[in-house]
Parts: C-alpha cells; sequence; structure tokens
C-alpha cells in the first residue's frame, strides 16, 4: 500500500493505492442531502476529503510513475 496523501500517522483524512484500488480516508458523510444525491449502496460508504488533497495525491502518484 502506497501513500499518495494525507499525514503520517493515519489520524486524518488520506489516499492511498493499495494494487489497483484507490483508498480513502475521512468524515463520514451524514448530510442526508448529499446522501439522497450519491446513493451510495449498502455496502459503500461515503466520505468527505479536503480539496486540496486531490492534488497532493495526484502530484505524488505522477511522481511514483515517473521515478
Amino acid at each position: 500500500m502506497v501513500q499518495l496523501a494525507g499525514c503520517e500517522d493515519n489520524g486524518c483524512p488520506g489516499i492511498w493505492i493499495d494494487g489497483d484500488q484507490l483508498l480513502a480516508q475521512g468524515a463520514t458523510v451524514t448530510d442526508q442531502d448529499i446522501l439522497a444525491r450519491t446513493n451510495p449502496s449498502d455496502s459503500e460508504s461515503l466520505v468527505a476529503l479536503p480539496k486540496r488533497m486531490l492534488g497532493e495525491a495526484m502530484a505524488s502518484a505522477l511522481t511514483r510513475l515517473i521515478a
């Protein structure tokens, strides 16, 4: 598993790659309006991540792919 974004102690939002999967850790979304619009299945969870993490994860992934 490779961490692309987030803090090192796993106590904050984060993004990882594990094989063919992208994993996200963040605050569980409980807003009923958002859940109604996204409609996750019973086996799925919706988490909220700060927008800045997308750029951080993309830059980290590209650096690892080029290296």
